[in-house]
């Protein structure tokens, strides 16, 4: 086995083949700081479990500061893959905290237009119940996957403008129970990452 200077590129050999992976500096640098990612994805997902409901502004302004963050860095570091840049770690926590802040004032923004917040947050539920499902049934026609992903995602958004009070319980409750497992899974490993699914 061997693995590059900059650790993106590993090669394994064996007796039915020698298959060649890529990892995304993304991934690399999330591997790296897997401990920090498990400790908040556990205590958002108490946090929307517990509270999601009653601080329902709360949880809005955490999803959509967490969907910016997340948008943002996946977008800056699919463009360091692409462009074949390797920066260094002080760089990687710049845009991290760069993402993170623009992710707090996009939240801001939304809690004061809470039932466009709800909708984001219907979305995120959405999402992750569309995503779970196609990886439980593994779905490899990227046609079909985003046709679920998009119909699940736009159906808990419609149900979000009917019946909020049941919905604000089933979004908060998906998205925390999802960090709950999430986040205990980085610390127990051998659980398979649903993206590689």
């Amino acid at each position: 086995m061997k693995v590059s200077s900059d650790g993106t590129v590993i090669t394994i050999e064996s007796e039915k083949g020698c298959p060649i992976f890529q990892v995304s500096s993304l991934a690399n640098f999330l591997y790296k700081h897997w401990h920090l990612w498990g400790a908040v994805l556990v205590a958002l997902g108490v946090f929307f479990c517990i509270y999601g409901r009653v601080l329902i502004d709360k949880a809005i302004f955490i999803s959509v500061a967490a969907l910016t963050f997340l948008i943002g860095i996946f977008l800056t570091f699919k463009g360091f893959d692409m462009w074949d840049i390797h920066p260094n770690n002080i760089v990687f926590w710049v845009i991290i905290s760069s993402w993170a802040l623009a992710g707090l004032i996009v939240g801001y923004c939304f809690i004061a237009f809470l039932h466009i917040g709800l909708l984001i947050l219907a979305a995120v539920a959405g999402f992750i119940l569309s995503h779970l499902i196609t990886s439980a049934i593994l779905i490899q026609d990227r046609r079909v996957y985003w046709g679920i992903i998009g119909g699940t995602t736009g159906a808990a958004m419609v149900l979000s403008c009917c019946c909020k009070e049941r919905i604000k319980i089933l979004l908060t409750s998906l998205i925390g129970s999802f960090g709950v497992v999430r986040g205990i899974s980085l610390y127990l490993g051998g659980f398979p990452n649903e993206i590689e699914l």
